[in-house]
């Protein structure tokens, strides 16, 4: 999907630098991601899918488990995921984080169109994301919106979504919960893979 900033070459280094400055990455680290995000990428468009995705990571068990990881970081739920998402994702999953920085970076992570705003459509996913159960509805989605954004223009800006979930300490504790069932799923997926990874090159 175009609005995913397909990123591969240079738009990919701009972005990286962003991500880097945001998290404090080592560039060596950033390069890791890249090398591995480029060799999933079948088609080299600029994006992985989620087969992409768990072939990257060594991964040949498409059980549910392994498929979350990629599903928590599709916004949009397009099917599709690109090298910002991407290495969002792994900082995220990687970094001590504090419970702004936790916020910032789900902002960061669903403004699919990075445009430094959250749409209604956008927000709607970090609620569906946090927590999938069905009590976000429609009215319920668009009341929250209605108070997060006290300037009335349609769209949350970072400042106003961290005020909202700080204020509202039961939603900041989704999204950190969100973050550790991440954190773990992404650690637990590294660690029982690592034999395919190293099959993988032999």
């Amino acid at each position: 999907m175009a609005d995913k900033l397909s990123a591969p070459a240079e738009n990919a280094v701009i972005e990286a630098d962003a991500v880097r400055n945001f998290f404090g990455m080592k560039l060596n680290d950033i390069k890791k991601y890249y090398a591995k995000f480029d060799d999933a990428d079948s088609d080299k468009d600029g994006l992985l899918s989620k087969d992409d995705f768990l072939r990257g990571l060594g991964i040949v068990d498409q059980s549910p488990q392994w498929g979350r990881i990629f599903d928590l970081l599709d916004d949009d739920g397009d099917g599709f995921i690109n090298f910002r998402v991407y290495l969002i994702g792994m900082a995220f999953a990687n970094t001590n984080l504090d419970n702004e920085t936790v916020l910032r970076t789900v902002h960061k992570i669903f403004d699919s169109d990075d445009d430094g705003y959250l749409s209604v459509e956008e927000f709607t996913a970090i609620l569906h994301k946090a927590c999938p159960t069905g009590v976000y509805t429609p009215a319920v989605v668009a009341e929250i919106f209605e108070k997060a954004d006290t300037d009335k223009d349609g769209k949350l800006t970072v400042e106003e979504f961290i005020k909202y979930a700080s204020e509202n300490p039961k939603l900041a504790a989704e999204f950190q919960l969100w973050r550790r069932n991440f954190s773990v799923e992404s650690n637990d997926t590294k660690e029982a893979n690592t034999p395919a990874k190293e099959e993988k090159k032999i």
